[in-house]
């Protein structure tokens, strides 16, 4: 499929979260562009299907935000914690990178 990338980029560099509609799809149905994004955990009423959730919101400005539901809390934990490794590993890339140059 084709990646879109980001502003000044290619899509090989693009940092993205790709969704599928089902496990047998083999192209992405959506993806969200993860650079400059903050991944924040939502807790919502116990009785709610979508209860245990978490946002994508970009900064500076908030242009876009997704929201995203996990089975559990703990599987929403775990969502909320690798995208932000990844986040964090990234701009730790991008500051070396940086100073070597």
């Amino acid at each position: 499929a084709d990646m879109p990338s980001e502003e000044g980029g290619s899509g090989n560099d693009a940092l993205l979260l790709v969704m599928y509609w089902y496990e047998t799809s083999v192209s992405p149905s959506s993806w969200v562009f993860l650079k400059n994004c903050v991944t924040v955990p939502l807790d919502r009423q116990a009785e709610d299907w979508n209860s245990y959730c978490f946002d994508c919101v970009h900064l500076p400005a908030v242009r876009q935000t997704r929201s995203f539901s996990a089975l559990s809390a703990k599987h929403r934990d775990e969502w909320v914690s690798a995208i932000n490794k990844t986040l964090s590993e990234r701009k730790e890339k991008e500051i070396g990178e940086r100073a070597e140059s």
